[in-house]
């Protein structure tokens, strides 16, 4: 389907008009690492521990917990197509691991203890359209502001342990899938084919189920790549 939408563009006609690395028409593949900060994506699952500490608690159960959440990284492929010379418009695709969670509780009551742990692993899949507004610095620099706007698919995998005496099961494994709309606001330069920017980005909620804590996750990061 993708390969199917590339196609028009790659074969749209490459004009002769030139100026500070645009050309009318022509079009480039990029590629980008991006990093983005873990924000408010632990949140869900920090809402479900509390709830099993008040749980463990009415049990008669001293608990303690913490929780871990690192940052995302990933990687993008995109055509862009010079439009006019203020404006490109492009298609990408790219893949995002995590940000994943470590949470951690140990419990103790009644002669009995346990430490629970349940790690988070959650990665997304994105497709965006991209219109970006183009200004010219220098013959060898730009600045770009650009715009994304797609869809996405997300999943989050946990595994749950438990160790000691309290314990009533010892592993779990879980994994769910979701999709829905994704978006970003990315202003960045160019120098010649160099490529670094900054974005802010929304990514599809996962409400949450019995098995899986809830992911709500808006985060700002970098990215640098080269232009093809």
């Amino acid at each position: 389907m993708w390969a199917g939408m590339l196609m028009p563009i790659l074969m749209m006609p490459q004009s002769s008009l030139a100026g500070a690395g645009f050309e009318e028409g022509k079009y480039h593949v990029y590629g980008t690492f991006d990093a983005f900060l873990p924000a408010n994506a632990g949140n869900g699952l920090r809402d479900d521990m509390q709830a099993g500490m008040n749980q463990w608690g009415g049990m008669g159960y001293a608990s303690v917990g913490s929780i871990e959440t690192t940052a995302a990284v990933g990687g993008r492929l995109g055509v862009m197509v010079n439009l006019a010379e203020e404006f490109d418009l492009g298609i990408s695709g790219g893949y995002i691991v995590g940000p994943n969670s470590n949470c951690f509780i140990s419990l103790a009551g009644g002669g009995k203890s346990a430490v629970v742990s349940d790690k988070r692993e959650v990665s997304f899949i994105r497709f965006l359209v991209e219109p970006t507004v183009n200004a010219k610095m220098s013959e060898y620099a730009a600045f770009h502001l650009a715009a994304g706007l797609g869809i996405a698919e997300g999943q989050t995998e946990e595994t749950f342990t438990c160790m000691g005496t309290a314990c009533l099961t010892n592993t779990g494994h879980d994994i769910s899938t979701w999709c829905g709309f994704t978006w970003e606001v990315s202003p960045y330069f160019t120098i010649k084919d160099f490529i670094l920017g900054a974005r802010y980005a929304g990514f599809p909620e996962f409400k949450g189920n019995s098995s899986n804590a809830k992911i709500e996750w808006t985060s700002a990061g970098l990215f640098t790549g080269f232009k093809f």
